[in-house]
């Protein structure tokens, strides 16, 4: 029985990766505001839904052509290169943000 149930696992390790990116990609990155995204439009003070609409598309078309991008450069420049240039940038990202949220808790007072 565990034999069995260790080749099925192997057998469909592709499907359980895909379902498992599938499923964490969806509470990242833009996921999370085309999820929620009239909710957080009415937050921020956009409540014409045609605007709200227009705003919704812009996004999903931008996140697209980003997407192709990605693959076209990923194809022509290298995963590794790829990942060797965006850990610095990401590193600095991080360090802005942790400064940008001590200097505005230093304003609040």
């Amino acid at each position: 029985m565990a034999r069995q149930l260790r080749i099925l696992i192997i057998r469909n390790q592709p499907l359980l990766f895909t379902f498992t990116v599938s499923r964490f990609g969806r509470i990242a990155s833009v996921k999370v505001l085309m999820t929620a995204d009239t909710t957080v439009f009415d937050l921020v003070g956009i409540t014409n839904p045609t605007t709200q609409t227009g705003i919704s598309a812009g996004l999903s078309v931008f996140t697209w052509i980003c997407q192709i991008v990605a693959v076209f450069v990923g194809k022509r420049v290298g995963r590794k290169t790829i990942l060797l240039w965006v850990w610095p940038i990401l590193l600095l990202g991080l360090v802005g943000l942790c400064v940008s949220r001590w200097v505005f808790d230093a304003g609040r007072g």
